[in-house]
């Protein structure tokens, strides 16, 4: 039989998971990146264990081709190494075929600009002769003059 999440390997760590406290959606989610995994495992491979670099490799290849954004991707790749390093802290391994799996970077958003109208409302803040406009001033100064 194909390998499926409804190995003993597969439930095992699903039970981990729970009495870990995981949210009950984040198991789900665990669940199907699992399913989705073994369904690109080739059909001889009946148990977890049997899963090498190799596949991993393909898998995650197949991840990128199919256009998912980095940060799904990265997400899958973070489950399939938690999977596999659960299974070689309980002795179901020997070595962790995902080990040298990469964990594909993620990009960094960059900070929501202000509009026109939000800068000017700052500013006039700024202007008023309030003990609490002079101090707001103040911290705005340092904080522009330490970007530099």
């Amino acid at each position: 039989m194909p390998l499926s999440t409804e190995h003993t390997d597969v439930r095992d760590f699903l039970v981990y998971l729970r009495l870990k406290n995981l949210a009950p959606r984040t198991i789900n989610e665990y669940q199907w990146v699992l399913k989705d995994l073994f369904r690109h495992c080739p059909p001889d491979l009946t148990t977890p264990p049997e899963v090498t670099f190799t596949h991993l490799r393909d898998y995650v290849a197949g991840l990128q081709a199919r256009g998912l954004a980095a940060k799904t991707v990265s997400d899958r790749v973070i489950v399939v190494k938690r999977f596999f390093g659960y299974l070689l802290a309980v002795g179901r391994l020997t070595s962790d075929p995902s080990q040298r799996l990469p964990i594909p970077k993620v990009g960094k958003r960059l900070p929501k600009a202000l509009t026109l109208a939000e800068m000017q409302a700052f500013f006039s803040t700024l202007s008023r002769d309030s003990r609490s406009a002079r101090r707001d001033r103040v911290l705005f100064e340092l904080s522009i003059s330490h970007l530099a």
